[in-house]
């Protein structure tokens, strides 16, 4: 089937728009059925749901757009997604992000969370609570302008670690040639492809544990007590309970 797009060498997007479009995908599924709001995949014994909702008390609360929710391993990994301006008619390697105040912003938030609940792993917590990285937060950068606008996939991009990002604007090389600061495929030296984050999220090798885990979710539930909307994507083996803060798209992985 084509669309009107098809003939178009590439469309400008905003930042909701690229939120929009990866709360209704995620590589390796079978099967999809969209609702008002998300989308429900299915592959293999396990469900994600998927949705999206920003600009809610949750993003004013923690500085993210999307959260996932492996409930398996009751991991919490949050996304806040961000543009990357490019020329015209250059490669996706030269787009570039410039953090602005509302960028502060929603760091500050991420730490300010962080400082108050610590991440306190221990061996004795068990193999279930093992994490590559207990953090949670993510960011992810993609270009404004997208070349492939039909796709299927999640948008090309790179997910950084929210540690990462910190690192990658405390080196000089962040700075530009107008001191301002900048974050490019460059300068970050790597990053998480879309494939390899969505299998460490599927896996549950990412995301909160423990205290961490239960404040996200105690906020996460506060807001939909009170009516407020809040991008969620939960992750749970097929046919078990659901979830008591409800449920809202499903993906089986």
């Amino acid at each position: 089937m084509t669309s009107f797009i098809d003939g178009l060498a590439g469309v400008r997007t905003i930042e909701d728009q690229l939120i929009a479009h990866d709360a209704a995908k995620f590589p390796g599924t079978g099967s999809v059925r969209h609702t008002a709001i998300g989308a429900v995949f299915a592959s293999g014994n396990r469900k994600l749901e998927v949705f999206n909702v920003n600009r809610t008390a949750i993003e004013h609360a923690l500085g993210v757009d999307l959260l996932y929710l492996n409930e398996p391993f009751e991991a919490w990994t949050m996304v806040q997604y961000k543009c990357m301006e490019r020329a015209k008619d250059t490669p996706e390697a030269s787009a570039v992000y410039r953090p602005d105040e509302r960028f502060d912003a929603e760091l500050g938030r991420m730490i300010e969370f962080r400082n108050t609940t610590e991440d306190q792993w221990q061996i004795a917590n068990g193999k279930s609570t093992y994490r590559l990285s207990g953090d949670g937060f993510f960011f992810k950068l993609c270009s404004r302008t997208q070349l492939e606008v039909l796709s299927e996939a999640l948008l090309p991009g790179m997910y950084l670690a929210r540690e990462h990002v910190q690192a990658v604007l405390a080196d000089p090389a962040a700075l530009g040639p107008r001191g301002g600061r900048q974050i490019t495929f460059e300068n970050t030296a790597r990053h998480l492809s879309n494939t390899l984050f969505a299998e460490l999220l599927r896996d549950g090798w990412i995301g909160t544990r423990g205290v961490s885990s239960a404040q996200v979710a105690d906020i996460v539930g506060t807001s939909l007590s009170a009516g407020r909307a809040v991008v969620v994507a939960r992750a749970r083996p097929v046919g078990a309970p659901a979830n008591p803060m409800g449920t809202l798209a499903e993906l089986d992985l």
